[in-house]
C-alpha cells in the first residue's frame, strides 16, 4: 500500500511539474492579452512571461484582461474617489503572489497572479523526495542486509 502511495505522489508530482515547467515557457511565447483559456464568462487563466519570471494569472474581465496596475479611479480635490469602491483589496506583490480586487456598483474587476516558480519548485521537490524514496531507499537496505552476513 506504501508503495502505491509513493508510486502515486511521484507520477502526479512529476505530471504537475511538466505543466508547469511547460506554463512557464508560454508565458514568453503567448502574448498576455491572447494568452488566456475562458472557463466561464467571468473567470480566465492565462500565462504571463516577463525577466525571469513567468506567471500564472487568474482574473475575472476578459475584455479589460488581468489588472497590472493602472488608473481606475480618480480623486478630487477634497479626496472624493470617483467612481466610489464597495470594496477595494489588494495584497502583494510579496513572495511571487499579487492579488487586486476591486468593485464599485456598476462592475467587478479582479486578478489573482502566482509566480510560476512556486509550483516548480514545490512539485521539483516533492518529485525528488518521492524518487529517494522509491530508488535510494532499497539500494541502502540491500547494502545493509549485505553488510550483516
Amino acid at each position: 500500500m506504501a508503495n502505491r502511495v509513493i508510486n502515486s505522489v511521484m507520477l502526479l508530482s512529476t505530471v504537475l511539474l511538466v505543466i508547469s515547467v511547460t506554463l512557464f515557457l508560454l508565458g514568453y511565447v503567448v502574448p498576455t492579452s491572447q494568452g488566456f483559456v475562458s472557463l466561464q464568462d467571468d473567470f480566465h487563466v492565462g500565462v504571463w512571461g516577463h525577466g525571469l519570471n513567468s506567471e500564472i494569472i487568474f482574473f475575472n474581465d476578459a475584455e479589460y484582461g488581468p489588472y497590472h496596475g493602472s488608473i481606475i479611479a480618480l480623486v478630487d480635490a477634497d479626496g472624493n474617489t470617483y467612481p466610489n469602491f464597495i470594496r477595494n483589496e489588494r495584497f502583494g506583490p510579496i513572495a511571487g503572489i499579487y492579488y487586486r480586487y476591486f468593485e464599485t456598483v456598476e462592475w467587478k474587476l479582479w486578478t489573482l497572479m502566482v509566480n510560476l516558480w512556486h509550483p516548480i519548485l514545490f512539485f521539483s521537490f516533492v518529485a525528488a523526495a518521492t524518487f529517494a524514496l522509491k530508488v535510494l531507499r532499497p539500494i541502502q537496505k540491500s547494502r545493509s542486509t549485505d553488510t550483516f552476513r
